[in-house]
């Protein structure tokens, strides 16, 4: 979801009222929504709903007596004024008027004239008409309003955050799929209605038409939507997008016909389907409807075209992750729109092979630079409504799921193998959770299925504990023999309550030769590492995480002229032999490390002085000593 809050359709309101609090005292429910079939009634002059209906399909999944939705009938203050004209129950060949009650108008309790046993299911239809409003949504500063758009050449709704219920009798809840919704949308002749879905039919009747869509893939409440459009003022432009033997319909409906969406849209889905797996729903449609809004309802995103190739990515990634799998709260908002953030950068990456790391440290730099949402983890932004569209889902979220994609490089081997299995996992994700819903323990407990590693520290560190780690780094040489000793110290600086983070730094060191060594230097998550190399060259310069990988601040970078402890300690390679130098007579453990973690020695020894034989291939290795009052890391080049 993106949202331009200075477009003229989206009214400023800073009024706010909170229709959520109610979904949060069911913790238990003994039915489950299966089926939406709705009617909705336009009155295009008279802004207002003629005779509507929705029809639910309703399963009890223990014995049943009772159901209860969300439905906001009068909001004065909002523009609502709905009323029920009756109630149905429907079972077998039964059908009964049950009793019901409203619950401050909005929600709808009814009570069955029967238990109805496990396993079997039911209908409860709901008539009304009125007026349906809009409310201010959390999104972006309550800016954004969801409910019913009512405009001379366009109706239409939005629906995320909690504005299903504005214009539908729905349980409005992420976590409540239904398997099928039909739309029939009722309108007059010259005008045109679309929905989610693909389109089974049209009826042509005296005084109108209407236009019966399905979306029979699962769907969540808040990307239930539809838009009637003046044909007068609106244009369908359409084409076909191809992928092997595919061929799915693709539309943009807009009042310009020069607009390079549907083009964005059809190499979207080539890119998409190429790294997370085929679209979706390629078997119904893809659309985008210039109304305004930027918000991706299923198969069918609001937006406008004024917004162009970034949203119409973002919205288009959301198919996948928002749509085919849809975060269980909005406490893990990330998992859809830090998925959606992310896919942009890859879309530049596979799309246009464009270097992305710059763009990265931009949106980086969007959560870094807005201190206020630092003290919130990720997975938690709801506590406060007004930071679950923000830099801290969107941008951080991104960011760990870069952070991610880097450790599986690192896992694997490099980029090449790493982002193989990388993508492969995302598939593995999304068809575990296909047509469902995921919460933020259900993608770490599925990365740690796949890779076979333990991700419980990356997960507390990045997501369930706020902050990011905030660096003083200094460094020094000095030249001893025919080496240069090199020591980098990283202090980490950030406040307290976000603790210290263990991460694989990525640093280049630049030598006076011109050359470039890129290395990997492993915060062990203490306050403070002291890491101590050696090289043939003299180092010059030293560059922290070059190419963007890792969310952090350096508060500061300084080079002094020597760092005393390099005069201490000295660890270095001549062929197979590795010697170790230390300041006291003292013992000592050390641990040998290849580069992807394996351990290639261990052992101990009493200094000053000691030397092993290591048969092992050229590269960067890590040494860990320690002492009864220090450890120490060392990263040495064979």
């Amino acid at each position: 979801m993106v949202i331009l809050t200075s477009l003229p359709l989206f009214e400023q309101n800073s009024s706010f009222v909170d229709y959520s609090s109610s979904i949060y005292d069911i913790p238990y429910k003994t039915f489950r929504m299966r089926k939406y079939d709705y009617y909705i009634w336009l009155d295009v002059n008279g802004d207002s709903l003629l005779p509507s209906y929705n029809r639910m399909t309703i399963e009890a999944v223990e014995p049943t007596d009772s159901v209860y939705f969300h439905f906001i009938l009068r909001d004065t203050a909002h523009g609502s004024d709905l009323s029920i004209d009756s109630i149905r129950f429907i079972h077998g060949a039964d059908t009964l008027i049950p009793y019901y009650r409203l619950i401050e108008d909005t929600m709808v309790v009814v009570h069955l004239p029967m238990t109805i046993p496990s396993g079997q299911r039911f209908l409860i239809e709901v008539y009304y008409h009125g007026r349906a409003g809009k409310r201010p949504s959390f999104a972006w500063g309550s800016s954004f309003m969801v409910g019913m758009y009512w405009f001379d050449s366009a109706i239409f709704t939005h629906s995320e955050y909690y504005g299903t219920r504005m214009w539908l009798p729905v349980f409005d809840n992420l976590y409540e799929k239904v398997d099928t919704v039909d739309a029939r949308i009722r309108v007059p002749y010259g005008w045109y209605a679309v929905s989610n879905g693909h389109l089974v039919d049209s009826l042509a009747l005296p005084d109108g038409i209407v236009y019966w869509w399905r979306e029979s893939h699962g769907i969540t409440p808040y990307m239930i939507v539809f838009a009637a459009l003046d044909r007068s003022r609106y244009l369908i432009l359409d084409s076909t997008w191809t992928y092997g033997d595919v061929n799915m319909p693709v539309f943009v409906y807009t009042d310009s016909d020069t607009v390079p969406t549907l083009r964005y849209m059809t190499q979207g889905l080539d890119v998409f389907s190429t790294l997370y797996g085929i679209y979706p729903f390629y078997d119904e449609k893809y659309s985008e409807v210039h109304v305004g809004g930027g918000v991706e309802y299923q198969t069918n995103t609001f937006s406008h075209y004024i917004f162009g190739q970034r949203v119409v990515i973002h919205e288009l990634s959301h198919q996948w992750w928002g749509g085919y799998v849809t975060c269980g709260t909005y406490n893990d908002l990330w998992l859809n729109e830090g998925f959606a953030t992310y896919s942009e950068l890859l879309y530049m990456e596979f799309a246009d092979s464009t270097d992305v790391s710059g763009y990265r440290r931009s949106y980086y730099r969007q959560y870094l630079l807005r201190t206020g949402i630092h003290n919130v983890p990720l997975n938690s932004p709801q506590y406060d409504g007004s930071l679950m569209w923000t830099y801290l889902v969107y941008d951080k979220g991104a960011a760990v799921l870069h952070m991610m994609r880097y450790r599986f490089w690192r896992l694997y081997g490099g980029q090449y193998s790493g982002d193989s299995a990388f993508f492969q996992f995302l598939q593995y994700y999304k068809n575990r959770h296909a047509r469902s819903y995921v919460i933020s323990q259900d993608l770490e407990q599925d990365v740690e299925s796949f890779t076979g590693v333990d991700w419980s520290q990356f997960f507390e560190q990045w997501v369930y504990t706020p902050g990011h780690p905030v660096l003083d780094v200094r460094w020094g040489k000095e030249l001893s023999g025919s080496l240069w000793n090199m020591a980098v110290v990283i202090n980490q600086i950030q406040d307290d309550s976000w603790g210290f983070f263990t991460v694989d730094y990525p640093v280049r060191i630049r030598f006076s030769d011109s050359s470039i060594v890129d290395t990997v230097l492993p915060l062990t998550g203490a306050s403070s590492d002291t890491f101590y190399l050696s090289f043939v060259s003299e180092p010059v310069s030293l560059i922290m995480d070059p190419d963007e990988h890792i969310l952090d601040k350096v508060n500061s970078l300084v080079a002094e002229d020597e760092i005393n402890e390099t005069r201490l300690y000295r660890i270095f390679f001549r062929g197979d032999n590795l010697f170790i130098r230390t300041p006291e007579d003292d013992m000592y453990r050390y641990r040998i490390y290849s580069v992807n973690g394996r351990v290639v020695s261990e052992g101990k020894f009493r200094g000053p002085e000691y030397s092993i034989v290591l048969d092992v291939s050229p590269g960067i290795y890590i040494v860990e000593l320690l002492s009864r009052t220090s450890r120490k890391v060392f990263k040495v080049i064979k």
